[in-house]
């Protein structure tokens, strides 16, 4: 019977280890900043009343950094449109915490969203346009990240 040694093994798994540590925190960098573009682009193509829509956007990363007291509502339904923001943070940010890869989550929180993203006739599926045409900038952006944190 032969044996094999190997020397360096040790350093080696040591160094991977570090890499994959690298790695992931610059995953998560670019996803926060690839979902914050996200969430400007589909704020520039969002239909504006009084600038609730706009104004109850929202991205939840893995840190806590966003889902700030909702302001810059107008007009009587206000109240509704911030428990409504609220809420869907709130709900956001359990799913992405309960995700065990690097997750970022845009929203809108009015409570007339859906039906104004779904349903509306020249402005509708402002954010799903925004994940479209930000597609390759996502990648190069999560890519780039991850390059620094190397």
């Amino acid at each position: 019977m032969s044996i094999l040694h190997v020397l360096g093994v040790k350093k080696l798994l040591e160094n991977l280890g570090e890499v994959s540590e690298k790695v992931i925190k610059g995953t998560r960098k670019g996803v926060i900043k690839a979902a914050l573009d996200i969430e400007a682009a589909a704020k520039s193509n969002a239909p504006v009343d009084l600038g609730n829509l706009k104004a109850s956007g929202y991205t939840v990363g893995p840190e806590d950094m966003t889902g700030a007291l909702a302001s810059g509502f107008t007009g009587e339904n206000s109240g509704k449109i911030v428990k409504a923001r609220d809420s869907s943070v709130a709900a956001s940010k359990k799913r992405v915490k309960k995700s065990i890869m690097p997750t970022a989550m845009v929203g809108f929180g009015a409570n007339y969203a859906i039906y104004v993203h779904e349903l509306h006739a020249t402005k509708g599926k402002f954010l799903e346009r925004a994940v479209r045409e930000n597609r390759r900038n996502t990648l190069k952006v999560i890519g780039d990240e991850i390059e620094k944190a190397l």
